[in-house]
């Protein structure tokens, strides 16, 4: 909070109150991308809220979870260091494809076992499911949003995935007491629905 009274002044750029937010959701690219976001990002929320809880009953110790956790980051990245030829080949709506595939595996696998390697294999497309699908937010933001209006686009952007994400770990308390693990195929439909819809986002990048 210090260190902004340092950064310059922000330009005026005569928006009358409202009028960013209407602009950026005016755009058909970011309105794909809010909603594939929402839903492959707000697909982790099981696993943030209850994958320690589900793992330490089945008997694996807090080490082994805890090394299962940074293993997921260390994934992630190794994708944000060295992925950036495979996120030019695929571009945004591929890397899109590619976060939902990754996801429904993903939290199919967390769904039916926890088997340790198994384990370690789904922590692993942690770099995919997050990272693949914040890098294609990244080039949609980049290169379909007008620079006077990045920050709002960003600003809307968070405020949905977190939305989602919050909406889905409320439901998933009561659904883990109901369900068990297998909470997790609820997660992998969000991440199979955000596949369905990715064809209308083709050509956005």
């Amino acid at each position: 909070a210090l260190a902004t009274l340092a950064l310059p002044a922000a330009p005026a750029v005569g928006r009358r109150a409202g009028e960013g937010f209407r602009a950026v959701l005016a755009l058909p690219a970011f309105r794909r991308l809010l909603l594939c976001s929402a839903l492959i990002q707000g697909s982790h929320a099981a696993y943030y809220a209850f994958g320690s809880i589900h793992w330490a009953a089945a008997g694996l110790s807090g080490t082994v979870i805890g090394l299962l956790w940074a293993w997921s980051v260390v994934a992630e990245v190794a994708l944000f260091a060295w992925g950036r030829r495979l996120a030019d080949r695929l571009a945004a709506p591929g890397l899109v494809a590619l976060a939902a595939v990754a996801a429904v595996l993903r939290w199919g696998i967390t769904a039916e076992t926890v088997w340790l390697p198994a384990l370690a294999v789904a922590q692993a497309l942690h770099a995919l499911t997050f990272g693949a699908m914040h890098l294609a937010a990244m080039r949609v933001l980049q290169a379909a949003v007008p620079p006077v209006v990045a920050g709002t686009a960003q600003t809307l952007h968070g405020a949905a995935v977190g939305a989602v994400m919050m909406l889905a770990t409320l439901a998933a308390g009561p659904a883990y007491a109901a369900l068990g693990g297998t909470v997790f195929w609820t997660m992998a439909a969000m991440a199979g629905l955000a596949l369905v819809l990715r064809p209308l986002s083709r050509g956005t990048d």
